[in-house]
């Protein structure tokens, strides 16, 4: 999505279809936990200092959508520690 120039934007809006299926990669996020290093990102995603995929995971937290995100490391799944 960040090729688009409204990239955010294009977020948005996925994140309010509930269709919209998200995967995100944790290689070289910091943090000793799965948990732990979606907090990280979520938590600074809310700031103005927030990377691009922070923002994003950042908004995913706040939507309440990041525990139907399906989560990777190293090319393989990962549990989500967020799944209800």
């Amino acid at each position: 999505m960040r090729h688009e120039q409204n990239w955010r934007e294009s977020l948005q809006v996925a994140i309010a279809n509930p269709n919209t299926k998200f995967t995100i990669s944790l290689d070289g996020f910091n943090g000793s936990s799965t948990y732990g290093q979606l907090m990280v990102a979520a938590q600074r995603g809310v700031t103005p200092a927030a990377r691009a995929t922070e923002w994003e995971i950042g908004q995913l937290y706040q939507a309440g959508r990041l525990g139907k995100a399906t989560l990777m490391r190293r090319g393989k799944v990962i549990p989500n520690p967020f799944v209800e």
